[in-house]
């Protein structure tokens, strides 16, 4: 099955990555609020984490469980919950920019 995700509007308008239009079975992309990180989608069959930052680079970590992911999008600082909870301990591989 085919899944087609729309972009937030604010997100298209940013410029992210073409490889992030393409990506199948992931959640919708979340805008997250951070002077360093843009935004953010999550796919729980295997806990992948994708992160877009303001720079333009797209980064995959994971092994990230999912209340990872929740608290990172209902955070008051993204970026501070980021720095402690997911890049200091996941594996990432870049992906873009």
């Amino acid at each position: 099955m085919k899944v087609s995700l729309q972009l937030p509007l604010k997100a298209r308008a940013a410029r992210l990555p073409p490889i992030i239009a393409s990506e199948e079975d992931f959640g919708p992309w979340v805008l997250l609020r951070s002077s360093n990180l843009r935004a953010c989608r999550y796919r729980d069959t295997d806990r992948m984490l994708d992160v877009v930052f303001h720079s333009g680079a797209l980064y995959r970590y994971t092994h990230v469980p999912g209340l990872k992911y929740t608290a990172l999008v209902d955070a008051p600082s993204a970026g501070q919950c980021f720095e402690q909870t997911i890049k200091k301990i996941h594996a990432a591989t870049k992906l873009a920019g």
